[in-house]
């Protein structure tokens, strides 16, 4: 039954005597965890002489290490009867599988590799090995005709003697008895050596010979190769390993499987065993720069030693290069059916690796507590003499290695940006030193980052222990450690000083007066492994914008003490909420360090709080106070639930400050007078500062859009998607500091403001409400630091539409200081990404710094280094599968029901230590797929869990366990943003020794029925009912979402099913596992052997797993492409025209923009100008201009026929006004008025598909099809050219 795996029966092994079992921790569990899976599926599970019991044979034991017959068309393989559904290949991707062929067909009958080697090379030696496994009692090498034994009617073996092999007794459909032979495991190896001298003389440089493996035992297995010579006459060889055995070579009462090779694999070495012969493959001259890409050069200066030895084909391929690794030559090459690689940890350095740190003082209230800034400034010197020392140590080995000659120009570039970051770094030093201002808001900074990461820990610290005291939390955790900066983090942080000190710093600014534009802004780029602490780095900055904002007060004739200081977008509403509980921490450590200062007789930091706003879609957070209103009072039951109370205001399940619960039906107080929604701490014994006792006002957080408009946060959160809101909402200007009304009750007010929150100028007083009135006001300082989190992520067709809509946001962000354009600071951060200088300059326009600069080496950049692999410094392990002939969905039963019982066996024996492996993450690229795995774990892998394919671990006294049932829950877009939020908390519990062992749960369920048996069920008790226990979860099913901003450091196991499009998905997904070093990741990635792309990943697995982040694909952003700039131009400037100008504010501001005013055409400049720099292309800069004054023209024309009638608005429907902006989901269709209601409404992808396929469509030779153009007189019918 070829590819389907049924395991119908338990197999029993023959074992060793029991042995104690050694107590384990994280790393030896997961190791164990890896052989167990690799015995499971590859083989051999109990030793070269294994012995497999009943009903099923060797072929329905492994699935993979297999070579099946040459040409076998008639074997009674595994799924024999089935075919393979193309339901079966995943995703709709554009990598389709090979379709309609019967997977019987596509059992390997081969494996092979290509290597290189040099021409002084005249053989090599290759030693091949598998299994056999053979009925017992055969004598294979005499018994030729199968008449040594007869096989019953039924097909089952009976055996004449019971001393001739084991035997285990199952029933025959319940009518008898039989006694069946079982398999035995016979090792069988050979050796041959090619002969490689002979390419030489052979004939267009071409040599193809073969040769049998081992003549006496296995006559029909072959070594097959073909030598070549390529163009710096090295010797590219080419070997297989060839199963050209029949069913029938080693007798019927053999068995049909003992001509199928099992473990099957072969190794390469020179004729020694040990000289280094083999070479990298690819060009030996590397990169001298010169005409190259100088991004790859870079990269493959980095990765230099880690060169790639051979391709496998069919299988993977693994080397050794010995104990000397600078001559870059492999000692021994080797297939590998189940590869595995351990990613090296990567640590911030400490004052062990570089003594220069030992006087480094980056415990954040040792800097706080600093007397005075040039005080602070010497604490932290040491950084920036170490990083000098280690610049000019690197520069003198660009002319002392070998290994750097050929890059020596690329290495000379990266230590001059090495150079510069050094210099930037002690400039904000030097500003600490001299500037008083900036000196206090570098101790605010600290002071907030300290108590954030302080009470950060203890929030975590309390999950663990929830009946421990909150004081005793923070107690535990007061710990230098805990609390220190990592020193990328702080030089990241003093980088950019500077420029967000000084709003005219020239990384700012950007001409003015009539001078042109010019290209000195900055966007510096955090380039960090996932889960290095690249969050805690911008944080930093975020609470030095805060301060210095403050201290500031007026500046350019703008108020700082108000308004948005810092935007924070992200791509995913996960990642968004995942971020907001982090920052709020920071924004209540703030804002208790404001109300601390002022309760001291001090004011520095203004009246106006502190605050936090969650600005996302409409099914994350209320859009109105009247939604959240009804959200709160459905929850109480004091109304019906409804659609608008469907969307809660509560962005959390605890509070940010001290992890006490939240509930929306007893700590959310909608204020109907104020028109705001407080959200209390629920901390009962009234200790959290945010408690209502303590705080009227609550937390610092805002989620409902018309509040954040009302009263604009100092940190605005968003995802890049509600940014499409801009031209609608003219409220939304308020966040850019276009404001001009204040209602002293209700905040900032906007006719886009419905008149129910604030419709008069004045409010009388009310209890515990002063006399209001409404005043004007002037603009606010606009947002000062933009942080683009995950900058991978806006790429491709979002990355497009943001860019377009970017150019408006800047224009909006921009003010001018003593005559200077003055632009908000750009950070950005990611793990994973390609061409970033293009990228970053296409959506902000800006220069590029990336930090930390990489250095020479890939494992040592001075902030960043490898921690090379060993039993205290554990990796992330990497493991491939790839089950060629056998149904992608049993191979996903067959691993995943292994892992689950495997991980609850080693929980039982060793506790806490395997919980990082009891919860499994299923990734998968489309929910399609994720939908059919859901299927299975509940149906096929349940009833897996509860009869074991292994009765017995060799070694172990205990039976293999029963799992229960999986708990399962999925992060996925189709989850409400409600749910995520238990589902995050649900996933973080970790399994309790004292109840989720195997035993502990059987003792449970007999003593709960024990319990129950002949007694009446008592009356319940009146009382509170409990909080409801969340029990851990056995599987996570998953898709790109849980690939950014999930942090959850118990999670250590993980299968991928089909390598991801994306190598940035694959890393940052898969990093997500393991993250805390104590426990490290196991990841299992699933190929589809019928896609080509995975099976050429696996093919390659060693070498892009050792250098994958080499291997991240490059991005690609184009705002300015004619398709981006016909659907997204109109709503980028409404975007900037409306909040520009005070005039086209209100909703009929349509009606005052004169479209040959000189704001217009300063606009008009603003896009046509940046398409030029972006693209490099005068014609888009023309192109866009003329789009941009047809719309124009086109609004002024409906403008003068309207004239007198009624009145053109933006949304309109209201007095009569007619509405200009069309919405995409009108079913009008999309014209140049249609705006988007999200930066995702993309061109839909159009596929074509030929069925049945047309061979002449490929003949050079056919006709044209004829075409016409419409509306043309010209027409051609003829086919040729017109």
């Amino acid at each position: 039954m070829g590819g389907l795996l049924l395991m119908p029966e338990s197999i029993e092994v023959g074992s060793p005597e029991p042995v104690d079992i050694e107590p384990m921790g994280s790393r030896e569990v997961r190791d164990t965890l890896d052989d167990l899976l690799r015995r499971d599926l590859l083989g051999p599970w109990d030793g070269e002489t294994e012995v497999i019991t009943g009903r099923v044979g060797p072929r329905d034991r492994y699935i993979t290490g297999i070579l099946a017959l040459d040409a076998d068309t008639d074997a009674d393989g595994p799924g024999d009867d089935e075919d393979m559904d193309s339901d079966e290949f995943g995703d709709e991707s554009d990598d389709k599988p090979v379709a309609g062929v019967s997977a019987l067909r596509l059992f390997p009958s081969s494996m092979g590799m290509t290597f290189t080697v040099g021409s002084d090379v005249d053989a090599v030696k290759v030693v091949a090995s598998w299994g056999r496994y053979e009925k017992a009692g055969t004598n294979s090498d005499t018994s030729d005709s199968g008449e040594a034994d007869e096989e019953s009617a039924d097909g089952l073996e009976t055996l004449p003697d019971e001393a001739d092999a084991p035997a285990l007794v199952v029933n025959d459909e319940g009518a008898r008895a039989r006694r069946m032979r079982p398999w035995v495991r016979r090792a069988v190896s050979g050796e041959v050596v090619i002969d490689l001298a002979g390419v030489a003389t052979a004939a267009e440089g071409r040599w193809v010979d073969e040769a049998r493996v081992n003549r006496a035992d296995a006559p029909d297995v072959w070594l097959r190769w073909i030598v070549r010579i390529d163009v710096e006459e090295r010797r590219v060889v080419t070997v297989f390993l060839v199963n050209r055995q029949s069913k029938g070579a080693f007798g019927k009462a053999a068995g049909v499987d003992a001509a199928w090779m099992y473990q099957s694999g072969f190794e390469v070495t020179a004729l020694d065993g040990q000289a280094p012969v083999f070479l990298p493959s690819g060009p030996l001259r590397g990169f001298a720069g010169e005409g190259e890409d100088r991004e790859q050069a870079m990269l493959a200066m980095l990765y230099r030693n880690t060169p790639d030895y051979a391709a496998g084909h069919g299988v993977a391929v693994a080397w050794d290069e010995g104990e000397d690794r600078t001559d870059r030559r492999a000692v021994r090459l080797w297939t590998d059916a189940m590869p595995s690689h351990d990613v090296p940890q990567t640590q911030a350095p400490t004052s062990e690796d570089i003594p220069g740190f030992a006087d480094l003082v980056l415990d954040m209230k040792a800097l706080a507590a600093a007397p005075d800034g040039p005080a602070a400034s010497a604490l932290l010197r040491p950084l920036v003499d170490a990083y000098r020392v280690w610049i000019a140590e690197q520069q003198g080995r660009v002319a002392a290695e070998a290994g750097l000659a050929t890059f020596a120009d690329v290495a000379n570039e990266d230590l001059a940006k090495a150079a510069w970051a050094a210099d930037r770094i002690e400039a904000g030093l030097d500003l600490l030193a001299a500037d008083q201002q900036a000196w206090v808001a570098f101790r605010f900074m600290n002071e907030a980052m300290a108590l954030q990461r302080q009470h950060t820990e203890a929030m975590g610290v309390r999950r663990g222990a929830p009946e421990a005291s909150f004081a005793k939390a923070l107690k535990a955790v007061d710990d230098p450690r805990r609390r220190s900066w990592r020193p990328f983090q702080i030089a990241f942080v003093l980088l950019n000083l500077p420029a967000l000190a000084d709003p005219t710093h020239p990384e700012r600014t950007a001409g003015g007066q009539g001078q042109p534009d010019i290209d000195t802004a900055l966007a510096d780029l955090l380039f960090f492994p996932t889960g290095g602490g690249k969050t805690e780095a911008y944080l930093g900055l975020t609470a030095f914008t805060f301060a210095i904002r403050r201290l500031q007060g007026d500046v350019g004739g703008l108020d700082g003490s108000r308004g948005v200081a810092v935007l924070m977008r992200y791509t995913l509403r996960l990642l968004t909420s995942q971020q907001l509980q982090r920052a709020a921490t920071l924004v209540a450590a703030a804002e208790v360090l404001r109300r601390r200062d002022i309760a001291a007789g001090s004011n520095p930091w203004g009246v106006e709080p502190f605050r936090i706003g969650l600005w996302v879609g409409g099914s994350v957070t209320p859009n109105r106070f009247d939604d959240a209103l009804s959200f709160v009072e459905a929850e109480r039951g004091w109304a019906k639930p409804t659609g608008r109370s469907s969307i809660s205001p509560v962005p959390f399940t605890e509070c940010p400050w001290c992890a006490s619960p939240i509930s929306a039906k007893t700590d959310v107080e909608p204020d109907k007078a104020t028109r705001r929604v407080h959200i209390y701490c629920g901390d009962t014994s009234g200790r959290c500062e945010f408690t209502k006792a303590k705080n009227a006002d609550g937390l610092p957080v805002l989620t409902v859009d018309e509040e954040i408009y009302r009263f604009p946060p100092s940190l605005l959160i968003a995802t890049v998607d509600k940014f499409a809101q801009l031209p609608r909402n003219g409220a939304s200007g308020h966040l850019f500091g276009h404001v001009t009304r204040e209602c002293s009750r209700h905040g900032f007010k906007h006719s886009d403001i419905r008149s129910e929150v604030c419709g008069a100028d004045r409010h009388n007083a009310q209890p515990g409400l002063a006399a209001a009135v409404t005043s004007p006001v002037g603009r606010l300082r606009p947002i000062d630091l933009i942080i683009q989190d995950e900058l991978h992520l806006i790429a491709d067709a979002l990355g497009t539409m943001v860019g377009l809509y970017e150019t408006a946001v800047d224009e909006l962000a921009t003010w001018e200081v003593d005559g200077r354009r003055v632009r908000p600071k750009v950070v950005a951060s990611t793990a994973t990404v390609r061409r970033a200088h293009e990228q970053a300059y296409a959506l902000f326009r800006r220069q590029l710094a990336v930090f930390p600069p990489p250095g020479l080496d890939v494992e040592d950049s001075f902030f960043a280094r490898q921690i090379p692999v060993d039993e205290d410094h554990p990796g992330r392990r990497y493991v491939g599968v790839c089950a060629q002939g056998i149904r992608l969905k049993s191979v996903e039963i067959r691993v995943t029901s292994s892992l689950l019982t495997f991980a609850q066996m080693l929980f039982d024996d060793h506790g806490a230590a395997a919980d990082p492996y009891m919860t499994l993450v299923g990734y998968f690229n489309a929910l399609r797929e994720l939908g059919g795995m859901r299927r299975l774990v509940e149906d096929d892998i349940a009833a897996r869990l509860r009869r074991p394919v292994h009765e017995q671990i060799p070694g172990r006294a205990e039976p293999v366990p029963r799992r229960r049932a999986p708990l399962m829950e999925e992060l996925t877009s189709r989850v409400s943003s409600r749910s995520i939020k238990e589902t995050l908390k649900a996933i973080d519990v970790a399994f309790d020794p004292a109840s989720d062992t195997s035993s502990a749960r059987t003792a449970a369920g007999k003593a709960k029925a024990a319990t129950g048996r002949g007694r009446k069920k008592a009356a319940p008790a009146a009382a509170t009912p409990a909080a409801p226990v969340v029990f851990a979860k056995d599987v996570v099913l998953a898709t790109s979402m849980f690939g950014v901003g999930v942090d959850i450091p118990r999670l250590g196991l993980m299968t991928v099913t089909g390598q991801p499009k994306a190598t940035s998905e694959y890393i940052q997904a898969t990093s997500r596992v393991g993250r805390d070093p104590s426990r490290p990741g196991l990841v299992v990635t699933i190929y589809n052997w019928a896609r080509p792309r995975d099976l050429s990943h696996y093919e390659r697995f060693g070498h892009y797993h050792a250098a994958f982040y080499q291997q991240v694909e490059a991005l690609s952003v184009t705002p300015f492409s004619v398709p981006a700039v016909n659907r997204a131009i109109t709503g980028a400037l409404l975007v900037a025209l409306r909040h520009g100008e005070p005039g086209y504010i209100p909703d009929t501001g349509l009606n005052a923009i004169a479209v040959d005013s000189p704001q217009v055409e300063r606009l008009i400049g603003v896009f046509a100008d940046r398409a030029a720099a972006v693209t490099g292309r005068a014609d888009d800069a023309a192109m866009v201009e003329w789009m941009l004054r047809e719309r124009l023209r086109h609004l002024d024309n409906r403008r003068q026929a309207a004239e007198g009638q009624t009145k053109l608005a933006y949304r309109g429907g209201k007095d009569g006004t007619v509405r200009v902006l069309r919405d995409p989901e009108s079913g009008i269709g999309w014209d140049m008025w249609t705006v988007a209601n999200s930066l995702r409404e993309t061109e839909p992808e159009i596929n074509l598909q030929l069925v049945p396929y047309d061979p002449s469509i490929a003949d050079p030779h056919t006709p044209v099809p004829g075409w016409r153009t419409v509306g043309s007189a010209t027409e051609n019918r003829g086919g040729g050219d017109a």
